[in-house]
């Protein structure tokens, strides 16, 4: 929502704002949306390496329409740490209804990849994108996803990132 509604924000803080206060505060928006952008760039860098991965991990084992199955492991991935589950049951369901001896190995992978994901690839490609400790980053998904569920897990990561970004503003306006 704020990407999509950058100007219009700026442009209201531009006419409501006190002059001195104007730029401090369309300097602290562009940070924010700078920081939005990367971290899009981000769930989009893992949701690509993810796809990949399983793509060429369900080649390997021999199931049909791999990269289809490895798309939707990666495309579900946008949901922290339970996503690729949900991509996965899909998959699972399918390798079962297609050939039973491959469900155990498609199971595996997805178990792995999942693993590997969640707690190396993801915090730290979020911790780089949002310049943020990796460790911030697995208590601030854990803390939202138990409040607030799926969504909490999915707005986790950006609102760190603002609140992190504010604190900066604010430790800098002491000074």
């Amino acid at each position: 929502y704020f990407l999509l509604d950058f100007k219009k924000i700026t442009r209201f803080i531009k006419n409501k704002l006190i002059e001195n206060e104007k730029e401090e505060a369309l300097e602290t928006l562009l940070e924010i949306d700078k920081t939005m952008r990367a971290y899009f760039n981000g769930v989009i860098i893992v949701m690509v390496l993810l796809s990949l991965f399983a793509t060429i991990l369900f080649s390997i084992v021999g199931i049909d329409l791999p990269l289809l199955w490895g798309t939707i492991i990666g495309i579900t991935n946008i949901i922290p740490y339970i996503g690729p589950y949900i991509g996965g049951a899909i998959v699972v369901v399918f390798t079962l209804a297609t050939s039973a001896t491959k469900t155990i190995s498609v199971l595996i992978i997805i178990i792995a990849l999942q693993l590997i994901e969640s707690n190396l690839i993801s915090p730290n490609i979020h911790s780089k994108t949002t310049k943020t400790s990796p460790i911030l980053v697995l208590l601030f998904v854990s803390i939202f996803g138990d409040l607030m569920g799926i969504f909490g897990m999915i707005i986790a990561i950006p609102i760190l990132s603002i609140i992190q970004i504010l604190l900066n503003k604010i430790k800098k306006q002491k000074k």
